[in-house]
């Protein structure tokens, strides 16, 4: 179960030993972002692939300006929505 830590509880969210716990639609919320955080990385890796120069000093110049594409944020947002899907398919009655 998915949890985060906070002092103010709304009135649709479970308290667990001073835990809150994610109701249905924060869960849905979480992994809306979990997908626009997997897009826009992915969005950033195309166009830096695409204006990737050739040419080894212009090469350079560009990688101190730019950082590189984060593979692996993409791969633990879509595995979290996963995650998360499945938890939520099993919880809806």
């Amino acid at each position: 179960m998915l949890t985060v830590q906070g002092d103010s509880v709304d009135a649709t969210s479970e308290t667990v030993q001073g835990v809150k716990t994610m109701n249905t639609g924060e869960k849905i919320d979480y992994m809306i972002q979990c997908l626009k955080v997997a897009k826009a990385e992915y969005d950033y890796m195309a166009d830096y692939i695409a204006n990737e120069p050739t040419e080894r000093q212009e090469l350079w110049e560009f990688l101190d300006t730019h950082r590189s594409p984060n593979k692996a944020l993409i791969k633990d947002n879509l595995k979290n929505v996963a995650r998360m899907g499945f938890q939520l398919a099993n919880e809806v009655k």
